[in-house]
């Protein structure tokens, strides 16, 4: 039996009868000399083995310290001699459980296509980028090619291979193509890209479509010798939230060009001797991309299209514990409830002043990045507003003079488009404002997580207009399992806060709760009864039967 902390040992039975008159006869049966021997015995073995086992720890302690450490590790990650120093100095706190994970899978040499998916913040980024850059030679012209959603996010993650590799006469080891305004600028992309003898290759979709097809045409060999495409946000770049639904009318770009590149002789297979390597990375990977991918690399299951690359192996193969961990646990979840079109803004105003002044990022929704950021310097006084054109974000002094900052008309805020939000790494951002909820708990983790990266603190707040909105957040919450708190009244807000909710549809009235216990199927009887539109997620079906009063 366990002993608690209010438990004695059965041994110590003779001294509490002693102890007691009523029990004396019962305390002589255990005061035997043999007890007694045994008991001290035990006491004294127990002592020794006390002390050799400090001892022992002091031992090991000491060889620890005195063991040197190698200088080709970055934690438990073998870098290399070149890599190590950099990334010991860079990121001094070591690697993410995703990054050594990743490192350990993509460095085998006979490396299979690879499904990384981790939380936001845990630096996919690099989990994808190190090995390739630890196996791969400097003057290896076209041998990767990276794919993103944005430009925006191809430069940030230039700025991590120069960290990493450095340039060579200003020139990067990564060459991003941007849409060119004429054609003729591709003899320049291509002279430049072997002149600088760059590795990798990036770009969004259409612009290496376009780039990939001129090379073919030209035959000027810049893409014979490419091994590896990496789809950097890839559900996104897959657009694989129309491809659950259903309403996807053609194929998203990023499928045209790994079509394009298997027209030209490549292969994703894992039976194809000459083929090149795969490599999805994204904070939501559901089945439906895992199909995706299994159809592009022209695979017979799911698990033989790609290694599925996880943090914590027990969620490797359980989507629901992924979908319950997007989000780093170190974020807090807040919502502003307001009234009228009018009092967006007054609401933003009003919960920042509840808040200490930090460094933050606001999404605008409808509004619209331009409109966001003069209301907030116009109607909210504010000083320091920026958006990505300004490229203040990635200013290492502007960073330093945020952390004595003392007032918001003076904090650093970032007005960012909900579009240009995968990836984004705006380091030290305290609070993200949502001027509108999500229509996903998807959409909802990729905007919230550009706070609280790399298990620093953050917050996350979402401006709720009225009850069609708040049911939004109630579904996010029920997603995730997060609950969202009031920013001012210690009031939380899940899809339970809706029992009493009642709101009137044709001529019944109907429990908001109820609408959400209701599947699909019968949600869409009930458009259909009313003649309503019947395509779309749950969450717009329900706020569609709603708005029919």
């Amino acid at each position: 039996m366990k002993l608690t902390s209010n438990q004695h040992h059965p041994k110590d039975a003779l001294f509490l009868l002693q102890s007691d008159a009523k029990y004396a006869d019962v305390a002589k049966e255990f005061s035997s000399p043999k007890l007694f021997l045994d008991s001290k015995f035990d006491t004294e073995s127990n002592e020794l083995k006390k002390k050799e086992t400090k001892k022992q720890n002091h031992i090991e302690e000491k060889k620890e310290d005195t063991k040197p450490t190698s200088p080709f590790m970055w934690g438990s990650v073998s870098a290399g001699p070149l890599l190590a120093p950099k990334l010991n100095s860079l990121f001094s706190c070591g690697p993410t459980d995703i990054q050594s994970r990743s490192f350990s899978v993509l460095s085998k040499s006979n490396s299979e296509n690879a499904v990384i998916a981790s939380p936001t913040g845990t630096g996919k980024t690099l989990a994808f980028l190190l090995p390739l850059i630890a196996n791969a030679k400097r003057d290896e012209c076209g041998r990767i090619m990276i794919v993103t959603p944005t430009l925006e996010l191809a430069s940030q993650i230039q700025r991590v291979v120069d960290q990493l590799w450095g340039t060579r006469n200003n020139h990067s080891g990564m060459y991003i193509v941007k849409p060119p305004e004429t054609e003729t600028l591709y003899d320049l992309f291509t002279a430049e890209i072997k002149l600088t003898k760059a590795p990798i290759i990036a770009g969004t979709p259409k612009s290496l479509m376009q780039f990939v097809s001129y090379c073919k045409q030209n035959n000027n060999g810049l893409f014979d010798h490419l091994s590896t495409i990496v789809l950097d946000e890839c559900d996104r770049l897959l657009q694989t939230d129309l491809k659950a639904r259903g309403t996807d009318q053609k194929e998203a770009p990023a499928v045209e060009l790994l079509y394009q590149l298997k027209r030209m002789g490549l292969s994703f297979n894992a039976r194809d001797k000459n083929r090149a390597r795969l490599i999805c990375a994204s904070a939501t990977i559901g089945r439906t991309l895992r199909t995706q991918i299994m159809e592009i690399t022209d695979s017979t299951s799911i698990d033989k299209a790609a290694n599925l690359v996880t943090a914590d192996e027990r969620t490797g193969k359980n989507e629901s514990a992924r979908r319950n961990s997007l989000l780093p646990a170190t974020i807090v979840h807040s919502y502003t409830l307001y009234e009228g079109d009018t009092n967006l803004i007054k609401a933003l105003g009003s919960t920042m002043n509840t808040l200490k002044p930090g460094r933050s990022i606001v999404f605008p929704g409808k509004m619209g990045v331009i409109a966001m950021a003069e209301e907030l310097q116009q109607s909210l006084k504010l000083h320091n507003v920026n958006t990505l054109r300004d490229e203040v974000h990635w200013d290492e002094s502007a960073e330093e003079n945020a952390a004595t900052t003392t007032s918001w008309e003076d904090a650093p805020i970032f007005v960012v488009g909900e579009k240009f939000a995968r990836g984004l790494d705006i380091a030290k951002i305290d609070y993200v404002f949502l001027a509108v909820p999500p229509t996903n708990a998807a959409a909802y983790a990729h905007l919230a997580g550009r706070t609280g990266r790399g298990n620093e603190s953050g917050h996350a707040i979402v401006l709720v207009q009225g009850m069609k909105e708040a049911i939004r957040i109630a579904s996010v919450s029920d997603a995730l399992g997060i609950p969202f708190v009031s920013t001012d009244a210690e009031k939380t807000i899940t899809s339970a806060t809706f029992n009493d909710e009642q709101s009137e549809i044709g001529s019944e009235v109907v429990d908001v709760k109820s609408l959400s216990d209701l599947n699909v199927v019968q949600l869409k009887e009930l458009l259909r009864e009313r003649n309503l539109k019947v395509s779309g997620l749950k969450i717009e079906l329900i706020e569609r039967l709603l708005d029919n009063k």
